[in-house]
């Protein structure tokens, strides 16, 4: 699966690169619609336990050309995620957040375009933890989040306002956070912020994150 989504990634990049034809839609189209991800690494360590960590991702999108070819628009995401040492869930976090992005299209063949996206959001997120010698989960840190992300994909028309797309997000990003941290009697015990840039590159984990959607185009 990882040397599919490599070779899905590379082939998306070459055609954006090397191919200037502009994707040509009604100027005034709206666009609308939705997608979804998902995400697993699963390891042995040495105790012999397997450690699985999951990922979940769903967002939805309206935006607007005014040239035919290029999107402006705004969107909602929503991520979660957790990970588990055997069959006891060790962490578990969420994330609410939206902004703005721009897409643009590059015809490819007939009914089939790549496109890249710019996305710039702000989203509030919580983690838990498991407390020590019980299997309960608390929150251990809140967090407010900046993200600027840029993320490619493909799609193909099948149906006349339909299109069926499949997408690697964040395939870089850089973002500021803030994060509170809590102790286990619920009082705020720490405050930290930094900046961070990821790159699907750096350790696959993005190239883990495949997105699957459909857009109205209307």
């Amino acid at each position: 699966m990882d040397n599919m989504r490599k070779i899905i990634l590379a082939t998306v990049l070459v055609l954006l690169l090397l191919n200037r034809v502009e994707a040509q839609f009604a100027k005034g189209t709206y666009l609308t619609g939705a997608d979804i991800g998902f995400g697993a690494n699963t390891a042995d360590n040495l105790q012999g336990s397997v450690s699985k960590a999951t990922s979940y991702r769903f967002g939805a999108a309206v935006g607007k050309t005014f040239n035919g070819s290029r999107f402006w628009g705004v969107r909602i995401n929503f991520n979660a995620s957790q990970s588990k040492l055997g069959d006891v869930v060790g962490t578990r976090s969420n994330t609410l957040g939206g902004g703005v992005f721009m897409r643009q299209y590059v015809t490819i063949a007939k009914d089939f375009y790549a496109f890249g996206q710019a996305s710039a959001d702000v989203g509030v997120g919580n983690n838990k933890s498991l407390q020590p010698n019980t299997t309960n989960l608390v929150t251990v840190a809140r967090s407010t989040n900046v993200n600027l992300s840029v993320a490619v994909g493909a799609s193909y028309r099948i149906y006349k306002k339909m299109h069926l797309e499949l997408s690697l997000p964040n395939l870089a990003l850089t973002y500021y956070q803030h994060m509170r941290s809590f102790n286990n009697a619920g009082n705020v015990s720490g405050k930290s912020s930094h900046f961070g840039l990821e790159t699907a590159f750096a350790n696959n984990s993005g190239l883990n994150n495949v997105g699957l959607g459909f857009r109205l185009l209307l």
